[in-house]
Parts: structure tokens; sequence; C-alpha cells
């Protein structure tokens, strides 16, 4: 299942030149996997706790077509497959 969420940039976010920091383009994908989860009633706590099951991250791709600056608006997208 494919899906998206929506970030701004903020100022805090940001380099020296004012280009997004690769740390938090991890950070928004980890924020898109976890909405993802609660909207699908899968909680990360409930996956483990009640499931004894682990998130595991397979593999990832990241394309940048152009430099992420402070205030540009960009979607992030996730897939999550059952196994």
């Amino acid at each position: 299942m494919k899906y998206g969420m929506d970030f701004d940039v903020r100022s805090y976010e940001i380099d020296s030149r004012s280009i997004i920091k690769p740390s938090v383009i991890f950070q928004y994908m980890q924020e898109s996997m976890e909405a993802q989860m609660k909207d699908s009633d899968v909680g990360y706590h409930d996956l483990h706790d009640k499931k004894r099951l682990a998130f595991i991250l397979s593999r990832m791709t990241v394309e940048i077509f152009k430099p992420i600056k402070q205030w540009d608006k960009i979607r992030v997208y996730t897939w999550c497959e059952k196994s």
C-alpha cells in the first residue's frame, strides 16, 4: 500500500546553504511510515507487544531531483507490503 505525507521544510532542518539535511529526509520517512501503520490500525507497539512481530526496513530508495530548501513543501511516500 502506497502512503504519502506532506511536509514543510522548517528553518532548523536546513544547513548553512539553506538546503535540507539528509537526516531530516529520513525523519520524514519515519513519520510517514508510523502514520501509515497507525492509519491501517497496526501501531508499532501493538505490532511488537501484542503480536511479537517487528518492523523491518528491507529496502530504501530516495530520489531527489533538485535541492530541497527552507519553506519548500515536499511529499514523502512509503510503501508497506504484507509478508
